[in-house]
């Protein structure tokens, strides 16, 4: 319908005219006739107008009708039209200040428009002086449920009109839904529609702020005409402001919330992971918005906690995505992974953001250990603001409208270190220990929450958003092997994707080669394809019993992201063994790691499981030059039993079976990775077994090959022999026979001076390389602790000169030992050791070895 102001005014005069009024297709009139003549001597119940649309509707002609039709005009004294319920204009652009000033007066009135219920004001430019009376007249409307003011110009000029809009949230008490998309909420509009609609009544079930997407992304101001103050206010931020409305979300009866083209990214989808576990919300629609890979996996997670134990009314069950894009970068965003949760943190908590990712550890910290106070175990090095603190002090449950939630303060500076605890025995073996870690530090997915998962990522028509959202399903989940097969047999086209980046999430099944076959199932058509399965041997081929070994893994493969993942929980669960056993401490930082050499990209990585994380790889990411992470495995010393070593009879086995075998040594290597850890090995025999593998030679021109065989034998079954004093000897590891030069560099690189330093030799120059050490890295704690043991055997034998030609710090000449008493925890130290045979005590220097680096004797 396009109506001009010519049939405006005809409408009306028929409408006045009741000899002559029309049953009017816009309105449904019911007459009431007079005892006399039949004549319509009262006003028509029309129930509905809409005007929608009507884009030549003139400002002066529209204040006239609705005047004239209800409050009458000097003719014709009576209104024409009475218990007006629907009124909807939306698109009519030309209403401007005097046709809004009349509906402001009508919705003043106590009588005019006193039953309408449903009011639609979208699409009209509504002048910044209009706001004030228009939403006074508004807050007397006692029946008004739904109120549409999209596209209003809401926030263009000022956010004082946002903050006026926002109290009818709280004034209507009879409000049901209300729409202010398509309009400029910022921090101040943001912020009042949070406060309000903490008062707002329980029939508010529907929010609409979609496509309010002027938030600022990086630092900016704000200006404001205070009308409370009476001057202007300058907001500083640099936080997507619609946080603030998602953060209270849960403490309202809202049921349908539409946050379409709002700019959402990882930080407000984190929020939206917080609040909506505890919400009544079960419709949510935050379609094209950058979430990223990051933002994503909190929805998913958000989708994929709807299974038992969670209330029906807490469940989302429609959620609208749109297409997937790629995450804008935030200067406000802080690291958080559901899944590897352990790290550094540094919070300031006036942002919404930063509080969620507070109340997230809270929760996951709780439903680990399983609260009573427990929870607080996980946080540790707690700083409010450089000051000593206590989350447990800062912190309570509060019982929300629908559920409890943690409180958490909104100022501050908050450092603390956080650590998942108690998820595991200390008995538990490794295998068992990373079956608990999907239990606890993953969402199993029932058949319903993975129907919808599925819906969405078939809904994603895009190639490139199909892909994001694999890879997002591979993260956080646990899932059974039948439901990875359903994706693959109904997704054929991305079949092979699928499989690739579900694989680590699927549950331990009762036999690998269920893995193998599924693997095997898929096509690899094309050489992408083909490259995609070939990553799957990173799990394929995984051991966790015997993870020892070089690694060089890409993150930005699903599989190899996820055996990172394993090797860091192994790492952190063999710490934990050592710390509790009081072991020798073998690591490269003193922290009872197994991970040494990290390198992430080109640059060095000072591991600690307790506070790293592997970095996030999403589109544009700074870290996507960091995708490459490289490290030796290297177990700590082991509490080998020697009834348990092998015989000769089956060493002799072994080697049979090795020499016949048509295999190539990368499998000969594999295989004995698959038994390695049932393997206890005395020296000699260990000599025999590497004897299997080639070495590389001097005459071979060029550097050794990537994977060197001897090497890459004598590093797996190191830590599974007995008498490292039999094994780090000449007669052995420095035997240049059996390892020419560059083969033992190799060695002594990855495992570094504690697993390789020969002590009871330190002044042969057939062992160790010769009897020049170093330069060895006092920071580091494996180069400290030796050049201790070096003070402890020169103390002990007061040999004169043993130190000779000693250099620290760069490269300076000292006098050793001097003053010290131990090592400083600086600086690099070189020196080179001589004894005379009758200066020499073995039995002292077995003792000092025993003690310092846990060698074991025959």
């Amino acid at each position: 319908m396009d109506l001009s102001d010519a049939d405006l005014e005809a409408l009306l005069e028929a409408l006045q005219s009741p000899q002559e009024r029309p049953t009017w297709q816009l309105a449904e009139e019911y007459s009431r006739t007079s005892s006399s003549g039949g004549m319509l001597t009262e006003p028509p119940d029309v129930f509905e107008i809409d005007l929608s649309q009507n884009h030549g509707l003139s400002d002066g002609a529209t204040a006239r009708f609705f005047s004239t039709s209800m409050l009458g005009s000097m003719t014709n004294l009576e209104p024409c039209v009475a218990s007006l319920k629907v009124l909807r204009l939306a698109g009519c652009i030309g209403l401007q200040e005097q046709a809004l000033q009349v509906l402001s007066d009508l919705f003043s009135l106590s009588q005019a428009l006193s039953q309408l219920e449903d009011l639609d004001l979208s699409e009209i430019p509504v002048p910044q002086q209009s706001w004030p009376p228009l939403v006074q007249g508004l807050s007397s409307r006692k029946k008004l449920r739904k109120l549409a003011l999209a596209g209003t110009e809401l926030g263009r000029l000022s956010q004082f009109e946002c903050t006026l809009v926002a109290g009818l949230l709280s004034s209507l008490r009879t409000l049901a839904s209300i729409d202010l998309s398509s309009n400029a909420f910022n921090f101040l509009g943001c912020k009042s529609v949070a406060k309000h609609l903490l008062s707002a009544p329980r029939s508010l079930e529907d929010i609409d702020l979609s496509n309010n997407a002027s938030f600022p992304k990086s630092k900016a101001f704000e200006m404001l005409d205070d009308m409370e103050t009476g001057g202007e206010e300058s907001v500083s931020m640099d936080f997507n402001p619609i946080g603030l409305v998602l953060e209270v979300i849960n403490e309202t009866c809202l049921k349908r919330v539409a946050l379409a083209n709002c700019q959402l990214s990882f930080s407000e989808d984190l929020i939206l992971e917080d609040v909506l576990q505890t919400s009544l919300v079960q419709s949510l629609d935050v379609a094209d918005n950058p979430h990223g890979e990051s933002g994503l996996r909190c929805l998913v997670r958000l989708i994929a906690r709807g299974g038992k134990g969670m209330k029906e009314s807490h469940r989302i069950k429609d959620l609208k995505l749109g297409v997937a894009r790629h995450e804008l970068e935030n200067p406000a965003s802080v690291a958080y992974q559901f899944s590897q949760p352990n790290g550094l943190y540094r919070l300031n908590l006036a942002y919404p953001k930063h509080r969620s990712v507070l109340r997230l550890l809270l929760k996951q910290a709780e439903q680990v250990t399983g609260g009573k106070g427990k929870e607080f175990g996980c946080f540790s090095q707690e700083f409010l603001d450089e000051k000593s603190a206590s989350v447990q002090a800062m912190v309570r449950k509060q019982h929300g409208q629908q559920a409890e939630n943690w409180e958490v303060p909104s100022s501050g500076i908050l450092n603390f270190a956080f650590e998942v605890t108690g998820w595991y025995g200390p008995k538990d073996s490794a295998s068992e220990m990373l079956r608990k870690y999907k239990q606890k530090m993953r969402i199993a997915v029932n058949f319903r929450c993975w129907s919808q998962l599925c819906q969405l990522l078939i809904a994603s028509t895009r190639e490139d958003a199909q892909e994001l959202f694999l890879r997002t399903l591979s993260h956080d989940l646990s899932l059974k092997l039948g439901q990875v097969q359903f994706l693959a047999s109904t997704c054929r086209v991305m079949s092979t994707s699928a499989v690739v980046k579900l694989l680590g999430a699927i549950q331990d099944v009762s036999c690998s080669r269920l893995l193998f076959e599924l693997v095997r199932s898929v096509p690899a058509a094309g050489v992408a394809a083909w490259q995609e399965k070939q990553s799957c041997s990173a799990l394929l081929y995984f051991s966790s019993m015997h993870p020892d070994g070089q690694y060089r893994l890409d993150l930005s493969s699903p599989p190899e992201r996820e055996a990172a993942e394993r090797l860091i929980l192994l790492s952190a669960w063999r710490r934990s063994i050592s710390e509790a056993q009081g072991s020798v401490d073998c690591s490269q930082y003193g922290n009872h790691e197994s991970i040494r050499n990290a390198m992430l990209g080109l640059g060095q990585v000072r591991f600690d499981s307790a506070t790293w994380q592997l970095p996030k790889l999403d589109h544009d990411s700074k870290y996507l030059d960091q995708r490459h992470f490289s490290f030796d495995f290297v177990s700590p010393r082991l509490q080998l039993n020697k009834a348990a070593a092998l015989t000769d009879f089956a060493v002799s086995s072994f080697r049979r079976a090795l020499r016949q075998s048509p295999c190539n040594f990368r499998d000969r290597l594999q295989a004995f990775r698959e038994v390695a850890h049932d393997l206890v090995l005395f020296p000699e025999q260990l000599r025999s077994l590497l004897k299997l593998f080639p070495r590389w030679h001097q005459r071979f021109q060029g550097t050794p090959p990537a994977v060197q065989p001897r090497v890459e034998a004598f590093c797996l079954l190191y830590n599974r022999t007995l008498y490292h004093s039999e094994v780090i000897c000449p007669k052995l590891m420095y035997d240049s026979r059996l390892f020419p030069a560059k083969e033992l560099d190799e060695i002594r690189s990855r495992f570094g001076v504690f697993h390789s330093f020969d002590a009871l030799n330190l002044h042969d120059p057939k062992s160790n390389g010769g009897n020049r050490h170093g330069p060895l890295n006092l920071e580091a704690n494996d180069g400290w602790v030796i050049a201790k043991l070096m003070l402890a055997i020169n103390q002990t034998e007061k040999g004169e000169g043993n130190f000779t030609e000693a250099t620290w710090p760069d490269r300076q000449p000292i006098d050793l030992p001097g003053s010290w008493s131990e090592p400083p925890h600086e600086g690099e130290l070189t020196l080179t050791w001589t004894s005379q045979p009758d200066e020499i005590s073995l039995e002292r220097r077995k003792e000092l070895a025993s003690k310092y680096l846990g060698w074991t004797f025959r």
